[in-house]
């Protein structure tokens, strides 16, 4: 006679093995450098200190001037593991690589739940984001946050559904993700916008009457902003006072920028683009890309070393990749190969969010997506690391419709450039 776990083993073995795909490229990390390697740079001028900080301080810590410009939920968590269980460096890397092992199997279960027929590839298309990678296995608070985030995005999803508000764990894990990087403020916004477009008729007809019968969901959508505020008060800034003269509001060109990352790391679903029926639609492209070109001459991007400046406007893999190119085959080469690079990325751009209806789940990410970069374009600098934000709302719309052997094509991609940069990041970069 079957048991019960095993007819459940039976029932769920594809998703069970999708989930344990998911946990090997981490516990390869673990099993080859047992995370311990050098410090890292953050860890070892930011976040070690930090930690230690708090740690002597608890429970009275300093939450109002520390060197850092995340919030303190991360560095929190971090106090409480060395305070009750063990300052080791292997041990605080745990903790960030457990993290993201959660991560990608919740968001495996958001891109099931959303219908999507290669579930598996594509929460590896996040797994193997190199940002995401590395990160998982140092003390940096990315992991963290990025595992509050999607906890938050696929509550937000889930109360869809039912149309009605965030609901208790919606609000939690976005109120944590915002109390750890504020650039998930883009959580609440985003499902603000979405609400208001996808209510627009009914909130035309009667505003007032739409607020009235609908404002349990409206106030919910706030309570993320509304937990921020205590530190808003407190700080009497948006960071630390600590961070506060090098973490200013300004505007940066990243509408530049976002084609030739999307250029950069999705190449290959150039394979998926339909030629004639962007030709068909050229009407509504021309003016785009004219725009666009527009802004990319008007605003050049160029890559700059980090020893040239005390906190650098332009850095990350792609940027590097084309500095790099210039150094070795000079700087008009790498230019012209920046400029196929963009062109790829506003190829693959305009085809799933101009030319390919959006389907309702796609304009549900979509929201996020773009209060994220809206929210982005307000950053002073361009720090391809800070995108790991708005990567899984990337991902959920441009593979939707991917056939599996590009999908698969893609993943292996960001393999190469994952290994590459933690690699790199490990064994030979110059700190």
């Amino acid at each position: 006679m079957i048991s019960n776990i095993q007819k459940f083993a039976i029932d769920n073995r594809t998703k069970i093995a999708h989930r344990i795909i998911l946990l090997l490229p981490f516990l390869l990390v673990l099993v080859l450098t047992g995370l311990n390697f050098r410090f890292i740079w953050d860890e070892k001028h930011y976040s070690i200190k930090i930690i230690e900080d708090f740690v002597s301080s608890f429970p009275r810590i300093n939450l109002k001037s520390y060197t850092s410009a995340s919030g303190p939920v991360p560095y929190l968590i971090w106090a409480l593991i060395g305070k009750y269980g063990s300052m080791n460096i292997t041990v605080l890397r745990l903790s960030s690589t457990i993290a993201s092992m959660i991560t990608v199997n919740i968001f495996y279960s958001l891109v099931k739940r959303a219908g999507y027929k290669h579930p598996l590839y594509i929460a590896l298309m996040l797994a193997f984001n190199p940002y995401f990678y590395f990160y998982s296995f140092t003390i940096y608070t990315h992991s963290i946050t990025v595992l509050f985030g999607i906890s938050a995005l696929y509550a937000y999803f889930l109360r869809r559904e039912k149309d009605g508000p965030p609901g208790f764990w919606g609000n939690l894990f976005a109120s944590l993700a915002v109390n750890s990087r504020l650039f998930y403020m883009h959580l609440p916004g985003g499902l603000f916008l979405h609400t208001l477009i996808e209510d627009f008729h009914t909130i035309k007809v009667n505003i007032f009457s739409y607020i009235k019968d609908n404002f349990k969901k409206l106030a919910g959508i706030i309570v993320p902003v509304l937990s921020f505020l205590p530190f808003l008060v407190f700080w009497g800034g948006l960071t630390p006072v600590g961070s506060q003269e090098k973490y200013t509001l300004g505007i940066q060109p990243h509408i530049n920028f976002l084609p030739i990352m999307v250029g950069f790391y999705y190449f290959p679903l150039l394979l998926s683009i339909d030629f004639k029926l962007m030709l068909k639609k050229w009407k509504i492209l021309l003016p785009l890309v004219l725009i666009l070109c527009l802004l990319y001459f008007s605003f050049p991007l160029v890559f700059q070393p980090e020893e040239l400046f005390d906190f650098p406007p332009l850095t990350g893999i792609t940027m590097h990749s084309m500095g790099l190119i210039a150094d070795y085959l000079g700087f008009d080469i790498s230019r012209a190969i920046q400029f196929l690079v963009w062109t790829a990325g506003v190829l693959v751009l305009l085809h799933n969010f101009v030319v390919i209806p959006l389907d309702g789940e796609e304009r549900f990410f979509l929201s996020f997506l773009l209060m994220f970069f809206i929210l982005q374009s307000m950053v002073p600098y361009i720090a391809e690391r800070y995108y790991l934000s708005g990567i899984p709302y990337l991902v959920l719309i441009l593979f939707r419709r991917v056939k599996k052997n590009i999908l698969v094509f893609n993943a292996l991609v960001l393999v190469l450039f994952s290994t590459a940069y933690a690699y790199w990041q490990i064994y030979l970069k110059v700190f």
